[in-house]
């Protein structure tokens, strides 16, 4: 499929700045960018289907992303890291110790949670369990767009080779290991960037706020919140946030241009607008998406 990008006639474009999806005090210093662009599709979502669709796509075994083997180059989306020893290094080791936490505050029991990239995690936020018994839609809409992201970010990781924060420097604790290791300063193969927590924390958060636009300032704080952790937890420096950002931001982008991802977006707007009593049933494509998806799981 092509990936041109197509008009969304009645799409309405919501501009989230940063400082309203704070949770608590943010450094200044994080590098992320200070605003988020949601296109949603509501409105449609909420009316009856009146018009013949196309037919769904094929459930799937397993995840397959929407642009499979036919992803952008990474290095025509994100730059390089900062080099080790140059000053926007050094802004983000500044920046990477401000976030660090003793293990008895509450914010480094989060990011121990917040290891775990589960759609969990994001459930409270969106105000529903994110599950194939629940959400069947959403939860496919989120897994193959997903996959598209992780196959961009891995490539870039093993191109770009960044060291971890815990191999540069020798940390307290890092999550998910029970000692930090010893650091190596002069390592120079690692997978710090871009993260893939952020990826997931992004993507994720991207996605819920277009299939539920009234609770897009809260799923998007969540996800700020979620990539954040990785700077608690030992495992990244700002710059990779920011470049997994970038990447979303861009990838998602090109995917609103997909027809197949198109379908997939607007069935999980309709399984949220039933669940919400502002729809009767789903169109019938997406229902007979959603019965090949429930046999799947069984």
């Amino acid at each position: 499929m092509g990936s041109t990008p197509m008009r969304f006639h009645s799409s309405v474009v919501l501009l989230v700045t940063a400082n309203l999806l704070f949770l608590g005090a943010t450094p200044k210093h994080t590098g992320l960018s200070n605003s988020m662009i949601v296109r949603t599709t509501t409105q449609d979502a909420m009316k009856p289907n009146t018009t013949k669709e196309a037919p769904p796509p094929a459930a799937l075994k397993k995840p397959i992303g929407y642009m499979e083997a036919n992803e952008p180059d990474f290095k025509l989306i994100l730059p390089p890291p900062p080099e080790s020893g140059s000053d926007a290094d050094r802004s983000d080791v500044i920046a990477f110790y401000s976030w660090q936490r003793t293990e008895d505050t509450a914010r480094w029991q989060l990011a121990m949670k917040d290891a775990d990239a589960v759609y969990s995690r994001f459930a409270e936020a969106f105000g529903s369990s994110i599950d194939s018994d629940k959400t069947p839609l959403l939860l496919n809409l989120l897994k193959r767009t997903d996959r598209d992201m992780n196959n961009v970010a891995t490539k870039a990781k093993d191109h770009f080779h960044r060291p971890r924060p815990y191999q540069r420097f020798q940390l307290q604790h890092v999550c998910g290991m029970e000692n930090a290791p010893k650091a190596d300063p002069t390592a120079t193969i690692g997978t710090s960037y871009p993260s893939g927590h952020g990826s997931f924390a992004w993507t994720t958060a991207t996605i819920l706020a277009e299939v539920a636009p009234e609770r897009a300032p809260i799923v998007l704080a969540r996800g700020r919140e979620f990539a954040e952790s990785r700077f608690v937890c030992g495992a990244h420096f700002p710059s990779d946030i920011t470049a997994s950002q970038a990447m979303v931001e861009n990838m998602l982008g090109r995917l609103h241009g997909v027809l197949e991802f198109q379908h997939d977006l607007s069935c999980a707007q309709q399984e949220h607008a039933v669940q919400l009593k502002a729809r009767e049933q789903l169109s019938f494509d997406c229902q007979q998406l959603q019965v090949e998806l429930q046999k799947k799981q069984k």
